[in-house]
């Protein structure tokens, strides 16, 4: 099955790593950069993606904002702040929103044709991803806005980062502390 998991991903995405017998780590950047899909396509994926900073937060399919996120996204769009500030979290707003449609697809192809449920995580990165993607299992997917991913991984203890030991935790504690 893993094969076939890792030959399906391999059609949809450029860049698919696997990791672990059922852990996959996908560059998606390239995908998210071609994609000319509509805006209900977003809304829908939105609307099942379960979002850890707040902003949607959407285990039931029901889309919920938090007044103040929502009105510190308002202020970003009218570009209060600095432009390029403004640009730049819109744009990567974007990106993420596609990547949430991709995940989506990419769960529903491997139903459809491998008949088995996904959990997908979805950041700038792969240990964010990992550590998203059991957040919303079985069968979901789970995603953060860029600016909170340092202050999600605070949250983790060093031995729940993957590949790392309680050997390298006791290592880093007995020379930095942490």
């Amino acid at each position: 099955i893993s094969a076939q998991v890792y030959a399906l991903l391999l059609s949809m995405f450029e860049t698919v790593e696997q990791s672990s017998i059922d852990d996959f780590y996908i560059d998606a950047t390239k995908e998210v950069a071609e994609w000319d899909g509509d805006e209900d396509e977003v809304d829908e994926a939105i609307a099942i993606t379960k979002v850890v900073d707040g902003v949607y937060v959407n285990e039931k399919g029901g889309e919920e904002r938090e007044e103040k996120s929502e009105n510190e996204m308002e202020r970003k769009q009218r570009g209060e702040g600095g432009e390029g500030d403004a640009y730049t979290s819109v744009k990567i707003e974007e990106e993420r929103a596609i990547g949430c449609v991709l995940a989506l697809r990419m769960r529903e192809r491997v139903m459809s044709t491998l008949g088995m449920s996904i959990s997908v995580g979805i950041s700038g990165g792969k240990t964010v991803s990992r550590l998203l993607s059991p957040l919303n299992k079985p069968d979901g997917q789970t995603s953060i806005r860029a600016e909170y991913e340092v202050e999600f991984l605070s949250t983790f203890r060093i031995r729940d980062f993957p590949y790392l030991t309680k050997e390298v935790e006791q290592r880093l504690s007995s020379l930095f502390g942490i």
